[in-house]
């Protein structure tokens, strides 16, 4: 048993020393959407940037602007921010397993840090988040009776206040640990009295201060989609609901069903009713606020909350009092789960992996062609969100200040006629904003004055065939070559003609590729479009979408471009591949 003990606490410290390493290798995936907008703001005036009330999100912006004050380089400062997210959950990790001797409430930290985020891992400053962290250190304080210590009780209600200040949602997490405490010690006036009342106190003051955006997706009022608990009345709303459960939290819901087959065998009914009516009332909350039947980056954390309540229960109702065996059995169960989830973690991230990609190489172009402002077509991009002119300027910002690029979309310029707001001394920092030029801080950024110029504006200005003559594409890497895969090569287009190959979608050309057996049988001829990304003047690298042939061997692989419903290039370049 000893010794199962040192392997599962040094498996604990391997989980965040693998997250870590992830944290720091993936920084720039990590400032997907909300991650990027609080952590320019950080950078950018270097100094806290705090809305909605939520100041738990100080938290996370400790590190970078550390690096600031520090002048240190602009990557640096990022992976700061990116291992920040890491260390900060890793420091409430290691309260609980050394001065709370909590090795429960430590395990708790792992999996709820991991089980539930997919998407949430790649914006890793939600507060909701933060939020059930705390709220497991909250208990192990509470429940070790070392708030007896005035120090202890002081910490504890800092503790408290971020959770609780955290998220609307999460003032349900602290009432669970209270109430839980309560049913296993009785009623002790001085703190529970003390606590519940605290609760109240925060939670008026959460509705009183409420912000335009926090009424607007208040858990009371539904959307303007009609959202309500009633849906839930459903059946065919139900079994989607049920559908996220079972597609996307499996394994919260084995925990789940173990943690009220041990509870049922001991009878423990009010813990099994605290437990159950959580989870329902968590539901109904969500539902009422939106619809919440699919599964979204947005759902995913208003669902949230329910990986504490399960974990809770879990840990402190069947590691806490299930036999030795037992036990050690629950607890590898959650580790198994936890380094699955980080793996599952991984795998979901291949579309922002893919999106970061190809953003890098947009910035690396757009710093080629002088000027600081660009625009592409929003059809011409992957995975297009409000947030891309902000991660452009990151991305192009870590080549020097001097080489900053505002990269946004069509859309973007489009958004509530941004076109006819902009001027030559502004720029779009997310498609809600515009703001002037001095707005960015000249130790990272700077961008100079002119209009956003267009990169998809070419249209073809003579033959296919004149155009195919002084045209190659060279296949410089591909991901996979496992048969009947979808994979990508990494592409690069040289063209030669005073023309430039149009991209404008309206034009209809495509990069596809044909297939041929190795005596020039041809196995597939139409292959998979993939849009230009921009006019090609000279030459452009991007990838493209390839579906391998169906089965094993040798063959001969044909890039080529296509107009769509009109004629081929017929390019003559061709590449031995060989297809496991």
């Amino acid at each position: 048993m000893k010794l199962f003990e040192n392997i599962s606490s040094k498996v604990m410290h391997g989980i965040f020393f693998i997250l870590m390493i992830m944290s720091v290798f993936l920084y720039k995936e990590r400032m997907f959407a909300d991650a990027s907008y609080y952590l320019f703001h950080a950078i950018n005036s270097q100094w806290f940037h705090i809305e909605h009330g939520r100041t738990v999100l100080a938290f996370s912006q400790i590190f970078p602007i550390i690096g600031t004050w520090l002048h240190l380089p602009l990557k640096m400062v990022l992976v700061l921010a990116s291992v920040g997210h890491e260390f900060f959950y890793y420091s409430v990790f290691l309260i609980c397993l050394y001065l709370l001797k909590d090795k429960k409430a430590a395990l708790a930290v792992i999996a709820v840090h991991v089980i539930g985020q997919l998407s949430l891992y790649w914006s890793p400053m939600l507060e909701i988040c933060y939020g059930a962290a705390l709220s497991v250190l909250f208990y192990s304080i509470l429940q070790s009776n070392k708030w007896k210590d005035d120090k202890w009780l002081v910490f504890m209600l800092v503790v408290q206040w971020f959770a609780m200040m955290s998220h609307p949602e999460n003032f349900l997490l602290i009432g669970i640990g209270i109430a839980y405490h309560f049913l296993q010690h009785g009623f002790q006036k001085r703190i529970h009295l003390g606590l519940g009342s605290f609760t109240l106190v925060g939670f008026a003051i959460e509705v009183l201060t409420f912000s335009d955006y926090e009424k607007d997706h208040s858990q009371i009022v539904g959307d303007e989609r009609h959202a309500t608990a009633l849906n839930l009345l459903d059946g065919a709303y139900l079994q989607d609901v049920a559908g996220v459960f079972t597609n996307y939290f499996f394994d919260l819901i084995a925990l789940l069903v173990i943690a009220l087959v041990f509870m049922g065998v001991r009878k423990r009914w009010k813990e099994m009713l605290l437990l159950v009516g959580s989870i329902l009332l968590l539901i109904v909350i969500v539902n009422q606020a939106k619809t919440a039947d699919d599964y979204t980056r947005y759902n995913e954390s208003m669902y949230n909350p329910m990986v504490f309540i399960v974990v809770f229960f879990f840990v402190y109702e069947v590691i806490g009092f299930a036999k030795k065996y037992y036990r050690s059995a629950a607890v590898a169960l959650i580790l198994i789960i936890s380094l699955f989830r980080i793996a599952w973690i991984y795998q979901h991230g291949e579309p922002l992996r893919i999106r970061t990609a190809q953003l890098e190489r947009l910035v690396d172009y757009t710093q080629t062609l002088g000027g600081s402002k660009y625009s592409i077509d929003a059809r011409n991009i992957y995975y297009s969100t409000w947030a891309n002119p902000i991660e452009s300027l990151f991305y192009s910002a870590l080549d020097g200040k001097e080489q900053t690029v505002s990269l946004v979309t069509s859309s973007d310029i489009e958004y509530k006629k941004n076109s006819s707001k902009l001027k030559p001394d502004m720029f779009i920092f997310r498609r809600f904003e515009l703001e002037p030029l001095e707005y960015l801080h000249d130790q990272y950024f700077q961008l100079d004055t002119g209009n956003y110029q267009a990169l998809n504006t070419a249209v073809f200005q003579k033959s296919v065939k004149q155009y195919a003559q002084n045209i190659t594409i060279e296949l410089l890497s591909q991901e996979s070559l496992k048969h009947k895969d979808s994979t990508r090569f990494l592409i690069k287009v040289n063209n030669k003609n005073f023309e430039p190959l149009p991209s404008n979608a309206d034009e209809q050309l495509f990069l596809s590729y044909h297939w041929f057996d190795e005596a020039g049988g041809q196995k597939v001829w139409d292959g998979k479009r993939t849009k230009l990304e921009v006019d090609v003047q000279d030459a452009y690298v991007q990838s493209m979408t390839v579906i391998l042939p169906e089965h094993k061997g040798n063959f001969v692989f044909v890039p080529d471009l296509v107009i769509e419903g009109k004629e081929w290039f017929n390019l003559q370049v061709k590449y031995n591949l060989k297809v496991d």
